[in-house]
């Protein structure tokens, strides 16, 4: 009888087959005296690892592996992008920028924005981004607010123009002589189409009620003394002696009134009242005057106040 004995080496054993799992445990797979490692699948089979099937042959120089996202590699030829061309981004389309690393600009004036093919260079900071360093310096001294829309400083004038107000029709400019009225308010002039000013001739269209008047006096102790309406409509001669009045031209819808501290002459086209000149009295006398245009019409309203 034959007695047949196995090695229990590996190393004596020319066809090794494996019952099961190699287990490593913990261990390498490694070779001696810088020996290779082979891993040759028989016939059609494929070499896989970590569940990826390689490819059986040794592909083209220059080629690298591809997956085509089911565990299957295989050689493919490696593109190079010789584009050169390139859209340029704008604000409204969609485009490429060329990045390129570059130095810092030195500081500009803020003009630098309206000068031809600037570069400014792309830089890493502290935390590795990429930034671009636009140097500025601010040499608009106008610190006002812009209009909306507007290119110059914050005026009135622009404003105006900004908002499309009309003064007079939308709004009613700030004007120290306008009267303000009871229903606008007295710390703001509004727009108001009705509103009267005190330095100017103003008509009116409906009945106006008058609280009171306070009428200008101009006072003269001159001999002779003539009559100036733009002073106002309440004259007072006070010379010691005789004073001679000179009447101004006839206005229609003119009055004035004259008191007279001594006796007065008048020089001028008059129509008294009684088709002659009153007599002066001793103490103040009060004349009255109203002119329809082409004549002065007076009348003396009392004499001899004390």
């Amino acid at each position: 009888m034959a007695i047949s004995r196995k090695s229990p080496n590996v190393v004596n054993d020319t066809t090794p087959q494996l019952g099961g799992d190699l287990d490593v445990n913990g261990n390498s797979i490694v070779s001696a005296s810088n020996g290779d490692i082979a891993i040759t699948p028989n016939g059609t089979g494929d070499v896989v690892l970590d569940g990826l099937k390689y490819p059986q042959d040794d592909g083209t120089a220059g080629y690298v592996l591809k997956t085509n996202g089911s565990a299957q590699l295989s050689w493919v030829a490696q593109t190079t992008d010789t584009d050169t061309t390139y859209s340029t981004a704008t604000t409204s389309t969609e485009g490429l920028v060329k990045i390129e690393d570059g130095t810092a600009q030195s500081t500009a004036a803020n003009a630098v924005t309206t000068t031809a093919s600037r570069t400014y260079g792309v830089q890493l900071n502290g935390t590795g981004q990429a930034v671009v360093n636009v140097p500025w310096t601010d040499t608009d001294t106008n610190t006002d607010t812009k209009w909306d829309g507007g290119t110059t400083g914050l005026t009135a004038a622009t404003g105006r123009t900004s908002l499309g107000l009309v003064i007079g029709t939308d709004v009613q400019a700030y004007d120290a002589t306008i009267v303000v009225d009871a229903d606008i308010g007295t710390s703001v002039q509004g727009y108001d189409a009705d509103t009267t000013k005190n330095d100017v001739a103003n008509t009116f269209t409906t009945t106006q009620t008058l609280k009171g008047i306070t009428e200008t006096e101009a006072t003269s102790s001159a001999s002779t003394y003539t009559i100036d309406l733009a002073l106002g409509t309440l004259f007072e001669v006070t010379h010691a002696s005789l004073c001679t009045v000179t009447m101004p031209t006839a206005a229609a819808g003119k009055a004035f009134t004259v008191i007279a501290t001594v006796p007065a002459a008048w020089s001028g086209t008059i129509l008294w009242s009684g088709g002659a000149a009153p007599t002066t009295g001793s103490a103040k006398t009060i004349y009255s005057f109203v002119s329809n245009g082409s004549s002065w019409y007076g009348m003396q309203a009392g004499t001899g106040f004390a």
